[in-house]
Order: structure tokens, then C-alpha cells, then sequence
């Protein structure tokens, strides 16, 4: 099957009058299900009553957030999620050691902390305080003592052992030494040569668990079971899929969040979701394109306004390093000539430009001081030199056909989640832009899941089951590349291999911050030289929500976290 050009791949654009037929049709059904005779404004929600203006009638206020996503896979496990999907929705029900201001500054939440150096080790020494919501069970308030720490890292240790932990749980726990509860306080002491300028914010990865929480929520029989409890607002009401219900727990009356229900379901048609942001059926979408944002929010009678907030991650091609002729560096040089990053962003994004910015290394530049901004973009689109290291690689291409390398045709698989459709949009494109050099590049859309299962699973190869892999790394404070990038690094599953870098990387460790900024740059330069992966953008999150919400600020790290202070427009609702 012949595709069209690359710059069209993705959702076709939407007519107006699809979109509005739509939501005429929506409209009319919600109608036809109000009490006869019935207002619009005066249609009954679910929530808390308030008097409808101009007349006697009373409306509801929805306390309910609505959300819609495409991922398929939702893991609620803190112990083994790595998704930023997944991750939204366990910060709403467990609460970490420490936490991250508005200012990006890291700071206590449930303990305060204090950090000790000896001779050959650091002790960091936590005291568990009151904090806002801290502890639950079903019926009332129970306090997070040290022994719930203590319960926590036991948990992470064997999650390490059988290999069944997340890369950021398991980075945490590399280097402790040992744990000992004092009172209403625990002392962690790590090995002073495996502390890490990012360790203490690891422990934001640490999301506390309570054994006689998990006892007794099998006894109830609740959704769950045996599954982390409650140390934040809300807790787990059902889970099917990618569909999930929180409710806020019952024993914090008027003092929780304004918002009682987070639903989020899984939405894969964009087009039906647009129509229901629109209309106020869906109060939120996020990771949308630019120009559904824009054309969501643009339309008079919608209900949902658009904003974006820097998305503190990279997206980059992830290369197998044991996987034949991707040992050669002259090919992943000219994998990198072979792509026009300003026209794949254009593509990707609805032709805003603006959308994502290119980079050469796995940072995010809006992150200080991980990111040297001045180097030299060697390996930038370059159609006529990387046709020239291909010819040094594989000998010169044929007149006609696709490329050989060893006597074998040239192909590359190219792993990617089939169910986000800006990763169907990259995965296209690429495949265009590739096949041009006479390369056949065959792509492999799975869920999330079978992503995971593929980077991480040998079946033969020794960095994992795939050629190429299309990534999105999410990024915390003091960004430490070594677990991603050192030839030992716990989740480098590329097998990429360079002493040099292993060299940087291991001296970067260090308390020294402004070393540790020189180091970063040097670090940044030998991956682009060796191309060790190909790193694509650092791209902007365009967002859909509904106006009735109010005390949102996209710009926060936490943007989703932060729905917990969000209040409910009440004179928005009394007027419609």
C-alpha cells in the first residue's frame, strides 16, 4: 500500500461540520434525558446542590473531573509504574518523603530530612510530621510512622532482588547500606561513593505502604487488594483497563479537595473526545496536538480552554547497541543525517513549529544546567552526508532497491506504542524519511505493556528485543544520566558501551555543583558524538480543560498533582 507524504500522517483534518453535527447530536441526547420541560442549566449533575438563578429550580454542582487519555495501560503499582500516566493517578493516593515545590525546589512532604557525611558513607535521617492528609484507612485517620518507611523500602528491596522494580525505585535503592527506625524518625545509610546528586530526590519515587493496610483491605475485599493504601486525598474506587475510578476518602469531610471523583478513561478516538471537551461531557484532556487544543478551544460554545506547560522529558530513538551494525557508530551518525527534526516536529504537530524543541542529548533545556545549549550540531540533517557513511558501512547503493549491508537487505524494527497516536505520527514519518536512503524500516505498534516487555526481555539479544525503540523519558531535579547511559547502569537497556563516558558519568556524582555542571556538558558532548542514541525534541503539553475549573496553573511540574487545590466555578454553573 502506497502512503501519502509524510507531512499528512496522522488523524485527517476534522470538518467543521462532522465536528458540529456531533455535537448537536450529543447535545439533543442529553436533552431527551432531562425531566421534561427542564433547562439546560437546570439538568441534574451528581454533587452538591445549589439554587439555579432566576428560578426556584436547583442544580447540582459536578464534583467530578473527567479525563480522557489513549493509553491503554494504567499501572497503579508505585513500586513497578514508570508511565507518567500511571504516576498522575498514584500521587493522588500516596504521598512521598519529599516533594517538589513550584519553583522546582525539592522539599520535605510527609518527614523533614537531614543529611550527615562520615568517612565513608552519607546518613540522610527523615522525622515523620503532620502534613496534609497523611494517612488513611477506611474509616479514619491513621498517622504514616517510621515503621510504614521501614515497610516501604523492605518492599522496594525485594521488588530490587526479583527484578520486578521500576528503574526509578530501583535507582533509589542502589547504594543503601542499611535502615534503622529511631522513634518517630529513620535513618538511610548510603555508600558515599554511590550517592548521587539526584538520590534525595529519588525518594519522591518512594510512595509509603502500610502492611496492616493491605491486611485489612483484603478482609474488606476491597478493589486492590493488597495493593498500597491511602496516604494522599483519594483512594482506589474500581479499575478496568485503562478505565479508573478515585473517589476522595470519606474521612476528610469539607477539608479535601473541591474535586470528589477522578475518572479517567481510556480514549483512543480523538475526534469523539474533542466533541465532549467541547460540549463539557469530558472536563479534561492531556497530550493533545496543537491544533486540536487550538480548535477545541476556539469554538464559541466550548466549554474547554487551551494551555501548555513544558513537559520536563525528551523523546528520543532508543538504539540496540548488540543488534547487527547499530555497534557502528558511523551508522547511528548517519541515522541522525538521515532526519529532518524540524520537519518531523512540524509533522508531528500540526505544522507549529513552536510545539518541541530539537535536542542532541537527553535533557530537557528548560532544566538549567543539564543542558549545554553551544554545542556544535555535527550530525544535523545532512541528506548527502549520511548517504556517504552508508556507502563506508554497506558499500555503494545499488541503483535501484533497497540497501545491503553483509550480503543482507538493510532493516531496522522500529518498537513504538501503537496506542498514542503522536507516537503512530513519529513512527510513520520516520519510516518515510529512512526508507529514502534505501533502508526498510518495519514498524512494531504495541500497548504500552508489550513496549515494556520488549525493552526489556532479552530473547536472544542481550539489550533487548527490538532494533530501534521510540522513548519518552520523563525528567526529575538533578537529573542523574548515569542508570541510563553507563555502560552498568541499571536501566540501560541499550547496551551502550563507552569508557570515556563511563568515566564522565561516574565523576558527575558529586556535591560539587558547579563540577557537576562542567561535567554535564562534557557528558552531553561524547553522547552526541557517539550518537548514542537518537535524540529527537523536548516537546511542550498542550491541554484541554474544562472553564468551571478555577486555581489552574498549567505552568506547575506537578500541573495534574495540583488538582487538588482546584476549585469549581460556581457563578460559571449557576449561568448555564
Amino acid at each position: 500500500m502506497t502512503r501519502a507524504p509524510f507531512m499528512s500522517h496522522g488523524t485527517p483534518a476534522t470538518n467543521d461540520r462532522v465536528i458540529r453535527k456531533d455535537i448537536m447530536a450529543a447535545i439533543g441526547a442529553i436533552v431527551r434525558r432531562a425531566t421534561v420541560g427542564a433547562s439546560l442549566a437546570g439538568i441534574m449533575l451528581t454533587g452538591t446542590l445549589l439554587p439555579s438563578p432566576g428560578n426556584a429550580q436547583q442544580v447540582e454542582v459536578d464534583r467530578e473531573l473527567s479525563y480522557a487519555q489513549q493509553g491503554s495501560h494504567i499501572n497503579l503499582d508505585p513500586m513497578t509504574a514508570e508511565d507518567l500516566d500511571s504516576w498522575n493517578l498514584i500521587e493522588l493516593m500516596l504521598r512521598g518523603l519529599v516533594q517538589v515545590d513550584d519553583n522546582l525546589q525539592l522539599g520535605p512532604d510527609l518527614a523533614t530530612y537531614t543529611l550527615r557525611e562520615s568517612r565513608d558513607r552519607i546518613r540522610v535521617t527523615f522525622k515523620l510530621r503532620d502534613a496534609q492528609w497523611a494517612g488513611s484507612d477506611l474509616d479514619g485517620n491513621l498517622p504514616v510512622t517510621a515503621k510504614d518507611v521501614e515497610y516501604s523500602l523492605a518492599k522496594a528491596r525485594g521488588r530490587v532482588a526479583n527484578k520486578t522494580a521500576s528503574p526509578q525505585v530501583a535507582g533509589l535503592m542502589e547504594g543503601i547500606l542499611k535502615w534503622e527506625v529511631d522513634g518517630d524518625a529513620i535513618h538511610i545509610d548510603f555508600a558515599k561513593d554511590q550517592w548521587r546528586a539526584d538520590t534525595l530526590g529519588q525518594f519522591i519515587n518512594l510512595r509509603l505502604m502500610s502492611r496492616e493496610q493491605a491486611i485489612r483491605l483484603r478482609k474488606l475485599k476491597m478493589p486492590w487488594t493488597g495493593k498500597p493504601w491511602s496516604t494522599g486525598p483519594y483512594m482506589v474506587q474500581s479499575k478496568t483497563g485503562g478505565t479508573v475510578r478515585l473517589t476522595r476518602r470519606r474521612d476528610l469531610g469539607n477539608a479535601g479537595p473541591a474535586i470528589e471523583v477522578v475518572h479517567r478513561e481510556h480514549r483512543s478516538d480523538t475526534r469523539a473526545v474533542k466533541t465532549d471537551l467541547i460540549i463539557g461531557n469530558t472536563d479534561l484532556m492531556m497530550d493533545l496536538s496543537p491544533k486540536d487544543a487550538d480548535d477545541i478551544s476556539s469554538r464559541a460554545e466550548s466549554k474547554a480552554a487551551r494551555e501548555s506547560t513544558p513537559s520536563l522529558s525528551y523523546t528520543f530513538i532508543g538504539m540496540n547497541h548488540r543488534a547487527p551494525l547499530l555497534g557502528d557508530v558511523r551508522l547511528r551518525r548517519a541515522l541522525s543525517m538521515m532526519v529532518d527534526k524540524d520537519a518531523l516536529i512540524r509533522s508531528v504537530f500540526d505544522r507549529i513549529a513552536d510545539a518541541a524543541i530539537p535536542v542532541t542529548g537527553p535533557y530537557d533545556p528548560h532544566l538549567a544546567g543539564t543542558y549545554d545549549p553551544d554545542l556544535e550540531p555535527l550530525y544535523d540533517f545532512d541528506p548527502d552526508a549520511a548517504r556517504a557513511l552508508l556507502d563506508e558501512v554497506c558499500g555503494p547503493a545499488p541503483a535501484k532497491g533497497s540497501r545491503r549491508c553483509n550480503g543482507k537487505p538493510l532493516t531496522l524494527r522500529l518498537i513504538f506504542n501503537g496506542d498514542v497516536e503522536r507516537s503512530r505520527r513519529i513512527a510513520y514519518a520516520l519510516e518515510e524519511m529512512i526508507e529514502a536512503y534505501g533502508i526498510t524500516l518495519e514498524l512494531e505498534g504495541l500497548n504500552a505493556r508489550r513496549v515494556g516487555q520488549r525493552l526489556t526481555a532479552p530473547q536472544g539479544r542481550a539489550g533487548g528485543d527490538f532494533d530501534l525503540i521510540l522513548m519518552t523519558h520523563a525528567l526529575s531535579l538533578n537529573f542523574d544520566p548515569y542508570a541510563d547511559w553507563h555502560s552498568e547502569g541499571l536501566s540501560n537497556y541499550w547496551s551502550f558501551s563507552d569508557a570515556h563516558l563511563d568515566g564522565l558519568l561516574e565523576r558527575q556524582r558529586t556535591a560539587d555543583a558547579q563540577l557537576r555542571h562542567d561535567l554535564l556538558a562534557e557528558v552531553h558532548g561524547a553522547m552526541y558524538d557517539q550518537q548514542a542514541a537518537l535524540f529527537l525534541w523536548s516537546r511542550k503539553r498542550f491541554i484541554a480543560i474544562n472553564r468551571r475549573f478555577t486555581n489552574v496553573d498549567p505552568k506547575r511540574v506537578d500541573f495534574f498533582g495540583s488538582l487538588v487545590e482546584w476549585g469549581i466555578d460556581m457563578k460559571r454553573l449557576s449561568a448555564e
